[in-house]
């Protein structure tokens, strides 16, 4: 009888750590920010380009985290000529320099992760830092639509008991792949 190593055969996961102090020098944003720009010249348009392969669950995951980003932020994330822009019909708000540029970066990298069906482990320090409660409903959202697209999200350091119970709930709500249209 031959034994097997399902460590061997187990994905390898990248592991994303958020932490606290978002734009620190090692902060994993910065690498995220930096890929991220040349796909969002046209909003977030090109983040949700046809995929081949992808059911209709996995394009409604992706769909519905573009939609709570948006909320989330306000507008859409737009990078031009490496000035980063919130834009919402008229308006526009550079994103550098605003003290919620952590938040915008974080929510865009998780609707990243979402939307390309990325398998990796997202460690995230205070997620509800600088984010009022609707915002913390949103971005809970979005963590249970990245579990459903198997990714694994670990949240360290929260506080906010509204955050915890928007998580679990939303657990319940979106543990079925059928509720995802009636939930958007």
């Amino acid at each position: 009888m031959t034994e097997m190593n399902w460590d061997e055969h187990r994905p390898i996961r990248e592991r994303i750590w958020i932490r606290r102090e978002r734009f620190a020098e090692n902060s994993s944003l910065s690498s995220w920010r930096s890929q991220l720009r040349p796909l969002l010249s046209n909003g977030f348009s090109k983040l949700m380009e046809s995929r081949p392969g992808f059911d209709a669950f996995q394009r409604a995951c992706g769909q519905a985290a573009l939609r709570r980003a948006e909320a989330i932020l306000g507008g859409q994330v737009v990078c031009d000529q490496q000035q980063d822009w919130i834009v919402s019909g008229t308006l526009r708000i550079r994103i550098e320099g605003n003290a919620n540029q952590g938040v915008v970066w974080m929510v865009m990298t998780l609707a990243y992760l979402i939307v390309n069906q990325i398998q990796a482990e997202l460690v995230i320090e205070c997620p509800d830092q600088d984010l009022n409660r609707n915002q913390q409903k949103m971005l809970a959202e979005m963590m249970v639509l990245y579990e459903a697209v198997n990714g694994i999200v670990a949240i360290s350091e929260n506080d906010s008991p509204f955050f915890q119970r928007n998580m679990a709930e939303d657990c319940r709500r979106f543990g079925n792949p059928a509720m995802m249209s009636a939930a958007d």
